[in-house]
């Protein structure tokens, strides 16, 4: 029927992916995992403002990745990509994470150099525009606060 990949530390997944019956199950996840992962995330070495570090373990082969994501939850994509690439037997994957940047608006950072500080947005864009125009709003009173009017408070 197919490949199917699936997050071993999740019970709703393992039963879910089971039910779809594929072929050939990649798992990926934990020591902590339901089912044993194939792919499994060894080490959580660092996960800073600006990147996250982390070790692999597939089968024999043990490698450190590097992506240029902040946030665990990012590192459990970046398992999940990983999975998937050594499912389709692609050899890159450690080395192709390290070139993987945020998209907009997905743990974006922005300086502001004559202040000395860094905000990091993270949103997504509904249908309805709810967070670009949220997005918005928070914009427009930051450059009210950075502007001369604005600076008395």
């Amino acid at each position: 029927m197919g490949l199917g990949k699936g997050f071993a530390d999740s019970d709703q997944v393992v039963s879910l992916v089971k039910k779809s019956s594929p072929n050939q199950i990649i798992w990926y996840g934990t020591d902590k995992a339901l089912k044993k992962p194939d792919v499994l995330l060894e080490k959580m070495v660092k996960t800073t403002l600006d990147d996250s570090e982390f070790i692999i373990k597939n089968g024999a082969k043990t490698e450190t990745v590097k992506v240029n994501i902040p946030g665990e939850f990012n590192v459990y994509n970046a398992l999940a990509a990983y999975a998937a690439a050594e499912a389709l037997d692609i050899k890159t994957a450690a080395e192709s994470l390290a070139h993987v940047e945020a998209s907009f608006g997905r743990t974006e950072k922005i300086k502001d150099e004559s202040h000395g500080s860094i905000l990091t947005v993270n949103y997504y864009d509904s249908e309805d525009g709810v967070c670009r125009s949220a997005w918005a709003s928070v914009m427009s009173g930051l450059r009210f606060f950075g502007s001369s009017e604005g600076s008395g408070l």
